[in-house]
């Protein structure tokens, strides 16, 4: 068990493991911190999760458009769980916050994509987000794009998020510490 532990910690997700492969610009940034949040926040939160082995974000922006993909290897499917659960909690806890300008809209729905998955749409008075999670083993991976969904999370705003979960759900596998079952 400590050999494993010992391997688990050095963990390092490849870029080229990823679904996104930025370009060398200054519109992509690439992060293996495990300080960066869970992306789909809707509490707004600082980092909150507990029992990383390992993460990659990627996040694209430029002056109308921003997509971002977002890997987290937990040391067992029990703890990428908790935050699954954690994460449609806080989606309910927050799904109406703020006024005016400030005003921050939520719409979820569970998925059938990996072991668990939640669909979200999300409205900010000036954008609005399309966000898929889904927790496969022990990993939880995240997409989300630009986009201005409705109360309905019609597929219209989320083809491609979803796109990038599939192909993302049959990789991670690939990961011995992803953990996935069957």
């Amino acid at each position: 068990m400590m050999l494993l532990s010992t391997l688990l910690v050095g963990l390092v997700v490849p870029t080229d493991f990823m679904i996104f492969q930025p370009e060398k610009n200054s519109q992509w940034t690439v992060s293996s911190s495990d300080k960066i949040v869970v992306q789909i926040n809707p509490c707004a939160r600082g980092r909150w999760d507990t029992g990383r082995v390992a993460s990659k974000w990627i996040h694209f922006t430029d002056e109308d458009y921003a997509r971002g993909e977002q890997l987290v290897i937990y040391k067992d499917a029990t703890t990428a769980k908790k935050v699954m659960r954690q994460i449609r909690a806080d989606l309910r806890r927050c799904a109406d916050t703020g006024k005016g300008w400030y005003r921050n809209r939520h719409w979820s729905k569970p998925l059938a994509l990996g072991d668990e998955a939640v669909m979200v749409g999300s409205r900010y008075f000036h954008s609005g987000w399309a966000e898929v999670a889904v927790r496969k083993g022990a990993a939880l991976m995240i997409y989300g794009e630009s986009a201005w969904p409705n109360r309905s999370l019609s597929d219209e705003h989320f083809t491609n998020v979803l796109g990038w979960a599939h192909d993302m759900s049959a990789k991670v596998c690939e990961l011995p510490e992803a953990r996935c079952q069957g």
